[in-house]
C-alpha cells in the first residue's frame, strides 16, 4: 500500500457546492469533513467575498477561502493575500 500525500482540494461554491438556492446537500458535507479527517485541505474558491459567504458553509471548518474572484485569501483566519 503506498502513502496518501496530502491534497489541496479547491471548491466552487455556487453551483456546485450549493444549488441555485444555496442549499447545502448532506453528502458534500460528509465528503469535506471526510477529506479533512485524512489530512487534505479544503478551501472554497468563489466570487464572494467573506461576509457573503454563509455561516453553513463555515461551519463545515473549512481550511480557507479563495475569494473576490482571487482578489483575496484567506488561510485559516489569516488573509495572505489581498489585491
Amino acid at each position: 500500500m503506498h502513502k496518501l500525500e496530502k491534497k489541496v482540494i479547491l471548491i466552487d461554491v455556487d453551483g456546485t457546492l450549493v444549488d441555485y438556492e444555496n442549499h447545502l446537500p448532506p453528502s458534500a458535507v460528509k465528503a469535506i469533513r471526510m477529506a479533512r479527517a485524512q489530512g487534505h485541505l479544503v478551501y472554497i474558491c468563489t466570487g464572494r467575498s467573506r461576509s457573503e459567504v454563509y455561516d453553513e458553509i463555515w461551519n463545515i471548518r473549512l481550511d480557507g477561502m479563495i475569494g473576490a474572484n482571487g482578489g483575496y485569501s484567506i488561510m485559516g483566519r489569516y488573509c495572505f493575500m489581498h489585491i
